[in-house]
């Protein structure tokens, strides 16, 4: 499982533990916080051999333009986590993001965001390659989001994290 207090952000607070650690998990819940919980999901196989310290997430921002009633793609972003941003693959605890090619499902090279920008086409402490992959079955992929997006036509603008 996956627990992620509600109002916090950049990793703070998150907890993944398995059956096995279900009890120690417990004692680290801050009492002063709403969890999000989910179910712990596996990388798939070309995300986990690029980081498999924690989740991978593919993050996917979208808007409705003023007299439009159609959501538009405005970034899409695959994250990837690092031992430090383990659980999570958040960018202020050291995870790096690239960008993903709507129409291709190609990543472009990796942004490592600690206290400068740094470039890089490997993952920082894997040595994998990062620019130029393909995210697998990627048409059946962004099909899906866009079937997502038709489900929430009430609203104005969306993020979608997906695994």
């Amino acid at each position: 499982m996956f627990l992620k207090p509600a109002g916090l952000s950049g990793g703070k607070g998150a907890l993944r533990f398995s059956r096995e650690s279900c009890a120690d998990a417990v004692s680290q819940i801050d009492s002063r916080h709403a969890y999000i919980v989910s179910n712990c999901v596996s990388n798939e196989g070309y995300s986990e051999k690029i980081n498999p310290h924690g989740v991978n997430t593919i993050r996917a921002y979208f808007f409705r333009p003023v007299g439009s009633s159609e959501l538009r793609l405005f970034r899409l972003f695959h994250r990837f986590g690092t031992r430090a941003s383990a659980p999570a693959d958040n960018l202020s605890r050291g995870g790096v993001v690239a960008e993903i090619d709507v129409h291709s499902g190609r990543l472009s090279e990796a942004l490592a965001p600690s206290h400068e920008v740094v470039r890089c086409a490997v993952h920082p402490e894997s040595g994998e390659i990062i620019q130029g992959v393909r995210v697998p079955d990627w048409a059946t992929k962004i099909g899906a989001i866009h079937e997502m997006l038709r489900c929430l036509f009430f609203s104005t603008l969306v993020r979608l994290i997906l695994r």
